[in-house]
C-alpha cells in the first residue's frame, strides 16, 4: 500500500480506492515522461555523447543542443 497503516487509520476499502488511484497517476506520469523522452531522444542523445566526451557541458553549449532539438522537433 502507497499509506501506511500504522499512520493512517482508514478502512481497507479505502486503502485500496487510494492505492489504486496512485497506481493510476503513477502510471499515467510515467507514459508522460516516456512520451517526453521519445520526442527527444536525439537530445538526450546529443548530451549524453557530449558528455563522454568532455565530462560536463558548459551553458552556451547545451543551449545550442536544446535550439537544435527544438528545431527538430518544430519540423516533424
Amino acid at each position: 500500500p502507497f499509506v501506511r497503516q500504522d499512520r493512517a487509520h482508514v478502512s481497507e476499502e479505502t486503502q485500496r480506492r487510494i492505492d489504486q488511484e496512485t497506481r493510476h497517476i503513477l502510471d499515467e506520469e510515467f507514459g508522460n515522461a516516456m512520451d517526453i523522452i521519445r520526442t527527444h531522444r536525439g537530445l538526450v542523445d546529443a548530451l549524453t555523447q557530449r558528455l563522454l566526451e568532455k565530462e560536463t557541458i558548459a551553458a552556451p553549449d547545451f543551449e545550442s543542443l536544446v535550439r537544435a532539438d527544438q528545431s527538430r522537433v518544430a519540423n516533424v
